[in-house]
C-alpha cells in the first residue's frame, strides 16, 4: 500500500505546461493518472495527474492527517517540559536531538525516492502557479493510500470542497486537506 498525491486539472491545461511549471517549483513531473473515479468527483472536465516515474508519496504529508510531525517546538510542548522541572540546557538538548531525527527522516526518504520530501508549502507554490490567469480556472488536489492500481482502483471519495482563495492564501488553506477528501482551489475575485 501506498499513498499517492493527484494533481487534478481541467481537461483545456496542457501537461506540457503544467510539467513545466512543476518542474521548475517540485522538482518533478506528473503523468496521465486517468482514474475516472476521482476525475468524476471533480466534474466531466477533469483529468488526473500522478507524479511520473511511479514514485509514491508515502510520508510526503500532504494531507493534514499524514502531515509529519514539525521540528519546531510549540510553545505548548515547551512550557509542559519547563513544568516537569526542565532546565534550558536540557530544552537545548531536545530540541537539537528532534532536529535531527527530523532531518534523518527527510534523508532517508531523499534515498528511497531520490528527491526530498515534498512539503505542503511547495505544493502551494505549484498551485497558486497554475492558478494564474489563463492557465488554470481551478486546480485539485487529492490523497489516497492506495491498495491496487493507481489508475483502475475505485475509491469512496467523499464531497469535493471548492475553496476560492486569495493569492497567497493557499499554503494555510493547503492544510484542511484530508486523505479521500479531494479540494478544489479557485481564484478569488482578489486575482488580477
Amino acid at each position: 500500500m501506498c499513498t499517492f498525491n493527484t494533481l487534478v486539472l481541467p481537461t483545456t491545461v496542457r501537461l506540457a505546461v503544467v510539467n513545466e511549471i512543476a518542474e521548475s517549483v517540485l522538482h518533478l513531473t506528473f503523468v496521465d493518472q486517468g482514474n475516472p473515479s476521482i476525475e468524476h468527483a471533480f466534474g466531466d472536465d477533469a483529468r488526473s495527474f500522478v507524479r511520473a516515474g511511479g514514485d509514491c508519496d508515502c510520508g510526503a504529508g500532504l494531507a493534514s492527517a499524514r502531515r509529519p510531525q514539525e521540528v519546531a517546538a510549540t510553545d505548548r510542548e515547551l512550557d509542559k517540559r519547563r513544568a516537569a522541572g526542565w532546565s534550558p540546557a536540557k530544552l537545548a538538548r531536545w530540541q537539537a536531538q528532534r532536529g535531527e531525527t527530523q532531518t534523518r527522516r527527510d534523508d532517508a526518504f531523499t534515498r528511497r525516492h531520490g528527491h526530498p520530501p515534498v512539503v505542503a508549502a511547495t505544493w502551494a507554490a505549484l498551485v497558486e502557479r497554475l492558478l494564474e490567469p489563463r492557465l488554470a480556472a481551478w486546480v485539485g488536489l487529492f490523497t489516497h493510500e492506495y491498495r491496487g492500481a493507481v489508475a483502475t482502483e475505485r475509491i469512496a471519495i467523499g464531497d469535493l470542497r471548492r475553496l476560492a482563495v486569495r493569492r497567497g492564501e493557499v499554503e494555510a488553506r493547503i492544510g484542511e486537506l484530508e486523505e479521500d477528501h479531494p479540494i478544489a482551489f479557485t481564484r478569488d475575485g482578489s486575482w488580477a
